[in-house]
């Protein structure tokens, strides 16, 4: 008997031996049960996972001898004539080769009459969307009301392809792509009944080759062992696939790493000297790259990688948005090879990309909580016990620990005023800038706030500024918070307001210290200066201490649009 390969050899013949499927089985098995069996199905997915094997089983269950039954006997004639290929009762289509109207006019002929021996007339049409939008325009009306004893079974690839007509008209089933695990679980399986002996990095690369395809890990696995006979190793399967070997990879992911694109592109020329096909370079860099990613996740979903220790060392050095954008670049590069006159050079202009020093949003945000920390050493103060207690109405005065001794008010508003010159962080700065000192009672300062947001970073901050503050009134700072409430102003205004309007209460400054005056100055005459300008949106940005911190940083300006 010749050879028979192992995907047609090993190919399913009841719904409990298909791999993966288990929905589109359940949902079959179950309409034969109650007896709720369609007249139009339309199984999708890619290639080699199930679609034709599963229609051909569902065919055998509703034409076996004593059925429809969930599973067929594999013994009735019925069973046994679609097996065979030899059922007058199934009829099988290539819609590829057997797409125009003449062939669906012939069908329609043909379903007016009745199954020879069983009880139904089946119809698959394997890649249906290959049909002329003529020849589905024939089919429609046959398909809306066929005759009771027949039952079509559509397979595709591209539903897409298909008009919303004949799918309205159908159940539709999706057949996923296979996980890794459950191909290698198969593979396995089928390696002790062959007597083949494999390790499991070997099986693990096959199956990840196949892309979610039974079929096509099955194709490899034939010709590995016609290769390697009945032990298989790792290296066996990377020379039969033509896979990149793994120290190669993992030296050109260092070069990435030293942004050394002089010895990424030597190392890439060499690969393709040795006679690596130039897309298998860029899949395979892209995977490596995958798996320091899933190392940085969660370790043990690495299984196709052997020297772990490199992993390890290459995803702290790596960020996952970093690893994420080399995985974008890699993919635009395989879609341009694909249909580049030179794949060549766009592989060379894509090294050149990932050999760029490119810094990821969390890595700039670790720099500048590490330039931040390092900048205001007050964050290592210690918490003070008598500091106020944050207030939860910002309606109401928060009332203070225990009273402080009598400091001038003056002296107190001077010093807080000189906050905003000390070495704080720019949002607490901006806190402070956003508040003032406006009276005393018994000891207890009252700070108000023009809005909510700096009351309360204020007071969850307290541990930073207040030590700074008694320092500079040399002894305790008690204080209640409240929201300025007189203020007709609008607490997300930028612009500086003119002294000059109505409401506006003015300020005298005097070597820093910043006083209510109930004087308002006398009204200038004709001849006098015209009044300040407001200043604009730009300046006042840029005399903000976080907004100066960042332009210093980085080096950019505020633009006013």
């Amino acid at each position: 008997m010749s050879y028979v390969v192992l995907a047609r050899k090993y190919r399913p013949q009841k719904f409990e031996d298909i791999v993966g499927q288990e929905h589109v089985c359940r949902v079959l098995k179950n309409a034969i049960k109650e007896e709720r069996i369609a007249h139009g199905y339309i199984f999708s997915g890619q290639r080699g996972v199930g679609k034709t094997t599963t229609a051909r089983i569902f065919a055998k269950a509703l034409n076996c001898k004593d059925g429809p039954k969930e599973e067929p006997c594999d013994k009735c004639d019925s069973c046994r004539g679609i097996l065979k290929g030899t059922s007058l009762d199934l009829l099988e289509l290539d819609a590829a080769s057997n797409r125009g109207i003449d062939e669906i006019r012939d069908l329609r002929e043909n379903v007016k009459y009745a199954p020879s021996v069983s009880k139904y007339k089946i119809y698959i049409i394997d890649e249906v969307h290959m049909l002329t939008n003529e020849a589905f325009n024939a089919l429609l009306k046959t398909l809306e009301e066929p005759p009771s004893h027949v039952i079509f079974i559509f397979a595709t690839t591209s539903t897409q392809k298909i008009p919303a007509t004949i799918l309205s008209r159908c159940q539709r089933f999706n057949f996923k792509p296979l996980s890794i695990k459950e191909i290698s679980e198969q593979l396995i399986k089928i390696a002790e009944k062959e007597d083949v002996k494999i390790d499991e990095k070997a099986v693990a690369l096959i199956a990840r080759s196949a892309g979610g395809a039974l079929r096509d890990a099955l194709s490899v696995f034939d010709q590995v062992i016609s290769f390697c006979g009945s032990k298989i190793g790792a290296q066996d399967v990377i020379s039969i696939l033509g896979i990149v070997k793994e120290d190669i990879l993992s030296r050109m992911v260092g070069y990435i790493l030293a942004n050394d694109t002089k010895n990424l592109l030597h190392a890439v020329n060499e690969t393709i000297v040795s006679g690596y096909d130039p897309l298998n370079i860029v899949s395979d860099l892209q995977e490596y790259l995958r798996n320091i990613m899933l190392y940085k996740v969660s370790p043990e979903l690495v299984v196709t990688v052997s020297d772990t220790e490199k992993l390890k060392t290459y995803s702290g050095e790596f960020s996952i948005d970093v690893l994420l954008r080399f995985s974008g670049i890699l993919s635009e590069c395989i879609r341009q090879m694909k249909n580049a006159e030179q794949p060549i050079l766009v592989l060379e202009v894509t090294c050149v990309k990932l050999a760029q020093k490119y810094v990821g949003l969390d890595e700039l945000v670790s720099r500048l909580e590490s330039l931040e920390s390092s900048s205001y050493p007050e964050d290592n103060a210690v918490s003070r016990s008598s500091s106020a207690v944050p207030v939860s109405n910002p309606s109401k005065p928060q009332p203070a620990s225990v009273p402080s001794s009598k400091v001038p008010l003056d002296r107190a508003q001077q010093a807080w005023n000189e906050l905003s010159k000390e070495k704080i962080r720019p949002r607490i700065v901006a806190g402070i800038l956003g508040g003032r000192i406006s009276s005393q009672s018994d000891g207890v300062f009252t700070i108000e706030f023009n809005n909510s947001i700096n009351m309360d970073l204020i007071n969850s901050s307290r541990d930073l500024w207040l030590p700074l503050i008694e320092k500079k009134i040399g002894g305790r700072f008690e204080f209640v918070t409240k929201i300025k409430t007189d203020s007709g102003a609008d607490d997300a205004e930028l612009e500086e307001a003119d002294p000059s309007v109505e409401g506006e209460e003015p300020s005298v400054i005097n070597g820093g210290d910043i006083t209510a005056d109930d004087s308002r100055p006398e009204k200038e005459s004709e001849s006098s200066e015209p009044p300040v300008k407001k200043k604009t949106r730009k300046k006042v940005f840029e005399k903000e201490p976080a907004v100066k911190l960042i332009t210093d940083l980085f080096g950019g300006e505020v633009t006013e649009e």
